[in-house]
């Protein structure tokens, strides 16, 4: 029978259980480049949100990561009542109210005292407001943005465990 010499295994057993290494962290990786996926997304929909007082600005939140069929998901919202007018755009109209100072309050079935206005039309007269699509105009950049985000952090998570 031919000798067939002597082989060290050693590089190739290292090199196993660095891929071992890397499965068992592939899912905490994930979760982490969804959460970083999920901030850019809101810092830019921040920025681009139009601000008189900054509640709306303050408005945004991220959910909780959920999984879904085929991968995860994490819900992007905001808390005040009219984003999504602000986002979309709407018929203009009268808003009962007052003015305090520079600050307008939305008071439902206002009564003002004689010869205060009782509130305030939002918009051009039989108009519409368009929207300022903060939310459409971000999630159509980051999308264009994930492959080169991924790329680069799948190569960094690559090289931590096969240096």
């Amino acid at each position: 029978m031919a000798n067939l010499g002597s082989f060290d295994f050693s590089e190739l057993l290292k090199f196993r259980d660095s891929l071992v290494d890397m499965q068992r962290h592939f899912p905490d990786f994930m979760r982490k480049c969804l959460y970083h996926l999920a901030d850019e997304m809101l810092a830019d929909v921040v920025m681009r949100t139009p601000s008189s007082n900054g509640a709306l600005r303050r408005g945004w939140t991220l959910g909780e990561l959920r999984p879904t069929g085929d991968g995860y998901e994490i819900e992007v919202h905001n808390t005040e009542e009219y984003s999504f007018y602000v986002e979309n755009g709407f018929a203009a109209h009268w808003v009962p109210g007052k003015w305090v100072g520079n600050t307008f309050y939305y008071i439902p079935n206002y009564s003002p005292p004689k010869g205060e206005p009782a509130g305030m039309y939002v918009g051009p007269r039989n108009g519409w407001v368009e929207g300022k699509f903060m939310m459409l105009i971000s999630s159509e950049l980051l999308m264009r943005e994930i492959p080169r985000i991924m790329e680069r952090e799948m190569q960094r998570f690559i090289d931590r465990f096969l240096r």
